[in-house]
């Protein structure tokens, strides 16, 4: 009995250890908080508040996880990704465009993200959408997708209804189907322009960007069948130079303002802001911007004019050849994962990954802010088919189905952007057209040098005779400073 009653007091006492010590212990370990992880996005300010209001329902949604999310501009961003990358500072999820994907993929700076992607998104997704994500290993070369797509966009026309009006253009003729041939283009341009009133039919960014939809609706290409190779370089075909010598011509002529006047940041200004030309090639990014600042589109905006609204911006598609070829390329944006990112932060960046590309965050953003949603399902929603917004939506979506589709390269933005530099010596009439071409063929000879060849660095040449005579110029010079210092020496 005495060994029972014993017994009772160390169980008692043991229990009682245990209820004064766990609190003590519990509060001396590192308690388990939210997964924190870093988000760059590159919407404008105009979509910003749409950005931080996503983060929050995310958050609501997920109380273990904390997104810290920060605003890139887009022209830096890449730049600006990569220098972090190489810090070791980068985000766990980057908004990326069509070419940053592949060349991120190929420098090993992104995950691959195949197995995170169900049969329902495979046969969801734009098939032109996944193909933007799609790219080989650089280790194993097995094609992997890199990316989750978010949108899709392309360039077609938008005008101001009231500039066409006065110039007696018949709107009800016009629909988000119209394209015209590049001859209709041309008389339509004629007509709109009005230099008595301070009105250019059009204007257009020197980039290669703005020149896209002249080039690639002549027909022309850069490589002969997608294939980027310098053998297979297509610049200097008859269509393609049929599309430079059209843009140059546009450039040249009185429907749009001067050269110096025109460049990517002054498109915008002078069609929405200033309100002086009637038509612009501009894509579904900027629309939320025209149509909520601009004193064109919206009466509630500074110095709107007594005729704006939102009905007064119109869409037409981009004109076409004799063969039905419109459109510049198909781009878009995803969202990558870097490849650092590893265990509770990679599985909480997946899973905002798939909640900013899910069905039901497309249709918002695209009734809110216009993006061309890279889900099929999402154009047959109700919601999204009823709203106001739709008609918009839907013109570029149809742009998007007939646009060119464009190889995916890891060296695409190395590509496009030597030709953007040396299309604008063309434009402004630094080089001719057999130089512009000439001049592209060179600078593109370093990034996919001909097979076999290497050229990172261009070769110099030194003729021999050059060669020979500054060997024996440097002998006469050693042998005059020898001479020198032994009569100094001498003396």
């Amino acid at each position: 009995m005495k060994i029972k009653k014993q017994l009772l007091c160390l169980f008692s006492i043991g229990v009682l250890s245990i209820m004064l010590f766990a609190p003590i212990t519990a509060i001396g370990q590192p308690l388990q908080g939210p997964t924190e992880i870093t988000f760059w996005y590159t919407e404008n300010d105009t979509e910003k508040p749409g950005i931080t209001d996503l983060i929050t329902q995310f958050e609501t949604l997920n109380p273990d996880i904390d997104v810290t999310a920060t605003q890139k501009g887009f022209f830096n961003a890449r730049n600006d990704y990569q220098s972090a990358y190489i810090a070791r500072e980068e985000p766990e999820v980057f908004r990326a465009t069509r070419d940053w994907v592949p060349e991120f993929a190929n420098a090993k700076m992104l995950k691959a993200i195949t197995s995170e992607l169900t049969e329902d998104d495979l046969n969801d997704f734009l098939p032109i959408a996944l193909k933007m994500s799609k790219y080989p290993d650089p280790d194993t070369g097995i094609e992997e997708y890199w990316s989750f797509p978010q949108l899709v966009d392309t360039p077609a026309l938008m005008y101001n209804k009231h500039h066409f009006e006065l110039a007696g253009i018949d709107l009800s003729e016009l629909t988000i189907e119209t394209s015209w041939t590049w001859e209709e283009y041309w008389s339509i341009l004629a007509t709109v322009n009005s230099t008595d009133d301070g009105i250019y039919a059009t204007t257009l960014a020197g980039m290669f960007f703005g020149a896209q939809p002249f080039y690639f609706g002549h027909g022309g290409n850069l490589f002969t069948n997608d294939t980027v190779k310098f053998e297979t370089i297509a610049i200097n075909t008859t269509e393609s130079r049929e599309g430079f010598m059209f843009v140059k011509n546009l450039t040249n002529s009185l429907y749009t303002p001067r050269w110096e006047e025109q460049g990517w940041s002054t498109i915008n200004i002078l069609f929405s802001d200033q309100g002086i030309v009637a038509m612009v090639s501009q894509g579904p990014w900027e629309l939320k911007n025209f149509l909520d600042n601009s004193p064109e589109f919206n009466p509630g905006a500074p110095g709107a004019k007594v005729y704006a609204s939102k009905d007064n911006m119109g869409i037409v598609q981009l004109p076409h050849d004799s063969e039905g070829n419109r459109g510049a390329p198909v781009g878009g944006q995803a969202y990558v994962i870097s490849k650092n990112t590893e265990g509770a932060k990679y599985e909480a960046a997946v899973k905002l990954c798939k909640f900013l590309t899910s069905e039901d965050v497309m249709a918002e953003k695209a009734k809110g802010f216009y993006h061309v949603p890279a889900r099929m399902s999402v154009m047959k929603r109700d919601d999204v088919m009823n709203h106001e917004n739709y008609p918009y939506v839907k013109s570029y979506y149809d742009a998007v189905l007939a646009a060119a589709v464009v190889p995916v390269d890891h060296r695409w933005a190395q590509i496009e952007q030597r030709l953007s530099d040396r299309l604008d010596e063309y434009l402004s009439g630094d080089l001719n057209l057999d130089e512009f071409i000439s001049a592209v063929y060179a600078n593109w000879r370093i990034i996919i040098p001909p097979e076999g060849v290497d050229v990172t660095e261009p070769e110099v040449q030194i003729p021999g005779y050059t060669l020979s005579f500054l060997l024996i110029s440097m002998s006469v010079g050693i042998i005059f400073l020898i001479r020198k210092k032994y009569l100094i020496n001498s003396k």
